[in-house]
This record gives C-alpha cells, structure tokens and sequence, in this order.
C-alpha cells in the first residue's frame, strides 16, 4: 500500500512539476522569470519524472519478488507487467 501511495504521489508531483515550468517558460517568455528560474524549473521537473519512475519500478520489482517468495509468480504476472512497461 506504500508503494502505492508513493507512486500516486510522485504522480502528482510531476504534474505539478509540469504546470511550474510551464509558468516559468511563460514567465521568462515576457521578462518575470530569469533563466536561472527556468534551469531551477527544469531541474526540479526532471528529478520528479526521475523520482515517479524509480518508484513505479520498485513497485513492479516488489510485487514480482513478493509472488515468487509466495510462490505464486505466473506467466501471466510477468506478461502484465511486460504489457505495462510498453
């Protein structure tokens, strides 16, 4: 369920992190916002993308480690998650 949450989480973030560059873009665009606040934006947009997808990861690896000491790990497990990876 943790990882779960973490996933959602990260989700949002980068939304967020999306929604803040695009202000930052627009507010360099009419001379608000310096270019130091754009590579800030950028830097902050990409370790959320870096971050979401560390988790959605682990969150694969887990349940796959989680099955196999169940041993409960199928074929069709490992094709849903090869489906989701594409």
């Amino acid at each position: 369920m943790a990882s779960i949450s973490r996933v959602e989480a990260l989700k949002a973030a980068v939304i967020s992190g999306e929604s803040a560059m695009e202000a930052t873009d627009a507010g360099f665009e009419v001379g608000t916002r310096t270019m130091v606040d754009v590579l800030t934006a950028t830097r902050n947009l990409t370790r959320a993308k870096s971050n979401y997808s560390k988790a959605r990861y682990d969150y694969l690896v887990n349940g796959i480690r989680l099955k196999n000491a169940t041993n409960s790990l199928n074929r069709e497990d490992l094709e849903a998650i090869n489906r989701y990876l594409h």
